[in-house]
């Protein structure tokens, strides 16, 4: 497993029954090549759009899961 993957499980382990957990990996898109592989910022404008597009998927997924 890598190192999202380890992240993910101790989170959903130590908040289990406190609060819900969003796994965001479902909805980020990524290049293969360009940047650091984790932040959208150093991939100029199109990374911008990226960063924009996985935002408004979060709120998307938040909304339909609030109570």
């Amino acid at each position: 497993a890598d190192e999202f993957d380890r992240t993910y499980r101790t989170l959903a382990e130590e908040l289990a029954g406190r609060c819900a957990l969003f796994d965001s990996r479902s909805v980020t898109e990524y290049p293969a090549q360009g940047g650091d592989g984790v932040h959208y910022d150093g991939l100029g404008e199109a990374g911008k759009e990226m960063a924009r597009r996985w935002a408004q998927a979060v709120i998307v997924e938040a909304l339909r899961n609030l109570p």
